[in-house]
């Protein structure tokens, strides 16, 4: 079975990159990495985590991705702002694209989220895990 984890990243990219409220916060400051002279606030994803799984009755992955948001906003309204917007694109969706074969569902679970402060940066850093599974060889 081969992973469709580079086509589940790339949908991820396109959704946020597609997302006005998300956009109008992070201006295209989303990526798999990122560089020390990114400005704030942004989003780090990319931390995939994936296993085999019957996903219904097909062959398919379990995978969780892992989102961090950084945000130097004084206060956590920035950042809880950023996270309820990705919260809004990956929770309970399943209309992520269909590419070679593959469709992609998502759950949020609220248990896999924290935020902490970063004293020495002054930033606040978000982390917020969503559940997400692929069905391999879905129809359209």
């Amino acid at each position: 079975m081969q992973s469709c984890l580079p086509e589940l990243a790339k949908s991820i990219y396109e959704k946020m990159l597609n997302d006005k409220p998300l956009q109008q916060k992070v201006n295209k400051r989303h990526n798999t990495y990122s560089r020390k002279e990114t400005p704030f606030p942004y989003i780090v994803y990319g931390e995939f985590q994936s296993n085999p799984s019957n996903v219904s009755g097909c062959q398919g992955e379990e995978v969780f991705v892992t989102f961090n948001i950084w945000s130097l906003y004084n206060g956590g309204f920035e950042l809880e702002n950023i996270d309820k917007d990705l919260k809004r694109l990956f929770a309970n969706t399943n209309d992520l694209e269909i590419e070679n074969n593959c469709l992609f569902y998502s759950f949020f679970d609220s248990s896999d989220e924290f935020i902490d402060v970063d004293h020495e940066q002054k930033a606040r850093h978000g982390v917020l895990i969503v559940r997400m599974l692929i069905r391999h060889g879905a129809v359209v």
